[in-house]
Formats: C-alpha cells, sequence, structure tokens
C-alpha cells in the first residue's frame, strides 16, 4: 500500500517537543522515510527518539537538542 508524503515541517506551535503531533503541519509526527524540514530559528527538541527519512534545514540557524 501506497503512503502518501505529508507535509512533516516543524511549526513549533505548542512547544518544541518533536514528538508532539500538533508542532507538524502534518499533524502527525514523522516516521522512518517522511521527510522533515525545519525552518529557520526554530528548535526541535529530540525528547523521544526520532526519526526521518531526510531531513532539511532552511537555515543553518535550526537547532536540535
Amino acid at each position: 500500500m501506497y503512503k502518501f508524503k505529508r507535509d512533516y515541517t516543524f511549526n513549533n506551535s505548542v512547544n518544541s517537543n518533536g514528538s508532539n503531533p500538533s508542532n507538524w503541519n502534518a499533524g502527525d509526527v514523522p516516521g522512518f522515510t517522511d521527510p522533515v524540514n525545519v525552518p529557520k530559528g526554530f528548535t526541535v527538541v529530540a525528547d523521544t527518539p526520532a526519526y526521518a527519512g531526510n531531513l532539511s534545514e532552511f537555515a543553518t540557524e535550526a537547532f536540535f537538542r
């Protein structure tokens, strides 16, 4: 079964936790094969094990901790 790619852009709408589905435009946490985008100036806290098929930072000011 084909899984359509969704918009896994981090929007920081609730907090900086990467495990919160509301912080992602897709409304879900990215999985192993999902492309992830983090906009300039955002910090993503990897508060649980985090996965991504591909990671794009819009600028070097995006941080992960």
